[in-house]
């Protein structure tokens, strides 16, 4: 996704709204395994594995993700930060689509919208049967999903210049760094594929005057009810709750988000 992890960190570190609804999880389900896909530089790993820690002395969270450096910022942050959770929490390197461990888990979290990075058809089918592959009989699938904004993706296909929205601000979000504020702006959308294209910009203001620009470029495919429920029932997998934000209000034609949990069917 990115290929600098301190400017991710500025970009994520401070969204933490939805902590207590991971946390909440693992307080309601208490797996003693998790797998969480996708994540990154550790922010919600942290979360999961506190909360696992302190439910199950023998708590294990396993936390891959496909970049390296992002991997090596997490493992940096829990010897530094997190230390009590070191014999817990594990970080390993892989593709959320074709993964392979030799081990299942009771609660496999996909969090911050990451299905949503598996564009490709074959991808997607790959990373369900991967996902229930590793799933243990009985166990839960979480996710965290942005639901498409029609009224957006409808303005992609008409405008010619489209435009550009600001989508996040920081106000000392790290030490050095006085400002953070992230912009970006739908370049296209094609309904056939649910595929979206998009730009992000961010700017960087350092509290020594300096100013980074940084350009980066995302494809998104954007799920639809339907679909998602027919990917879950095709791979086995059943509805245990389906909410519409981290409060935990059922899921609606309104609803911003899918929070959905599945259970092996």
């Amino acid at each position: 996704m990115w290929d600098d992890a301190w400017a991710y960190d500025l970009a994520t570190s401070s969204f933490c709204e939805d902590l207590p609804y991971w946390s909440g999880l693992i307080k309601k389900f208490r797996p003693k395994r998790v797998l969480e896909l996708g994540c990154g530089t550790g922010r919600i790993s942290f979360a999961i594995a506190t909360t696992g820690l302190s439910i199950h002395p023998n708590f294990k969270l396993v936390a891959l993700d496909s970049s390296q450096i992002f991997l090596d910022r997490a493992r940096a942050r829990l010897i530094s930060g997190y230390p009590g959770s070191s014999s817990a929490l594990r970080f390993i390197e892989g593709d959320m689509a074709k993964f392979t461990l030799q081990e299942q888990f009771d609660l496999i979290v996909v969090g911050y919208n990451n299905l949503a990075y598996l564009a490709g058809c074959e991808q997607r089918e790959s990373c369900f049967r991967a996902m229930r592959k590793h799933l243990a009989e009985g166990g839960r699938l979480a996710i965290d999903l942005h639901v498409p904004n029609l009224s957006l993706l409808a303005e992609a296909q008409r405008e010619i210049f489209p435009a550009v929205r600001h989508e996040l601000e920081w106000i000392n979000p790290a030490p050095g760094v006085a400002r953070f504020v992230s912009l970006y702006k739908t370049t296209s959308y094609d309904s056939a594929t649910q595929t979206e294209e998009t730009t992000h910009y961010w700017e960087i203001y350092h509290t020594d005057g300096r100013h980074q620009h940084m350009v980066k470029e995302l494809t998104w495919h954007h799920y639809f009810p339907s679909e998602l429920r027919a990917l879950f029932q095709t791979h086995g997998l059943a509805p245990v709750a389906e909410y519409g934000s981290y409060e935990l209000t059922p899921f609606s034609a309104a609803s911003p988000q899918y929070l959905w949990v599945m259970a092996t069917a």
